[in-house]
């Protein structure tokens, strides 16, 4: 099956808000979530014949849940040229408490 880059993935706030509750009630020791500046996730979707990002999970050095993310071709393979990651972790960077986040 090949990705078009129009395919939805939108949710209701009441899913997310389920989701992201059953995450913290699993693994409170981890991250609540992860931000990425626009510029980088645009940079990857700039790169020619992109029409996604692919994010992978995984752990950093002190065992923190870490999303490592790359662009998608078409034919569903990874663009290699700009990997992804290092964002702001919440907490501390939360901003104000929502159904998401607490």
């Amino acid at each position: 099956m090949a990705f078009t880059g129009h395919e939805d993935h939108t949710i209701t706030l009441t899913d997310g808000a389920n989701f992201t509750k059953a995450f913290r009630n699993n693994y409170s020791n981890q991250p609540k979530g992860i931000f990425f500046s626009k510029d980088t996730l645009q940079s990857i979707l700039d790169q020619s014949d992109c029409v996604g990002i692919r994010f992978y999970f995984g752990l950093s050095t002190d065992s923190k849940l870490k999303l490592v993310f790359a662009g998608v071709t078409e034919d569903e393979n990874d663009i290699l040229e700009i990997i992804g990651d290092g964002g702001a972790l919440c907490p501390p960077s939360c901003g104000n408490a929502n159904s998401l986040n607490s």
